[in-house]
């Protein structure tokens, strides 16, 4: 994972349904992203995509909140978005791409970026589940 994976748009080419795609990402953003990292997000789905929206950190990653800057930094990356979309399917593959797409910065870096990266590298792992050799592509 590099330092800004989280600004490129990663391609997916797995041998999967659409739908078992879509249900992967949605799951991803479901649970703890480490143990350490776990965050509030809501997820919209629709037959060829989803949108993942960032809310809030929850357990221990929540503890940050005692201090101000903390809470301002997390106020203003509330509504980051990780949108996911099905691109095509042929031969039993589907073909997919995950991309930041909404998000704030304040002095040049993205809010909240190690919350947002955690999950983001969830999402390959989820598709690993339905594919093992799941093929991933960063540009």
């Amino acid at each position: 994972m590099g330092f800004m994976d989280h600004r490129r748009t990663w391609t997916f080419r797995v041998a999967a349904t659409s739908e078992e795609c879509i249900d992967a990402f949605a799951r991803a953003f479901e649970s703890k992203a480490t143990a350490l990292i776990n965050a509030d997000w809501s997820v919209a789905k629709s037959p060829r995509s989803a949108v993942a929206t960032y809310h809030a950190n929850r357990g221990i990653s929540a503890m940050a909140r005692w201090s101000r800057q903390a809470r301002i930094n997390e106020r203003m990356a509330s509504g980051s978005q990780i949108t996911f979309e099905i691109t095509g399917s042929a031969n039993g593959y589907t073909e997919c791409v995950m991309q930041l797409t909404r998000w704030t910065t304040r002095m040049l870096f993205t809010q909240q970026v190690g919350v947002l990266r955690s999950y983001m590298r969830g999402v390959p792992r989820r598709l690993r589940e339905l594919d093992p050799a799941v093929q991933v592509m960063k540009a």
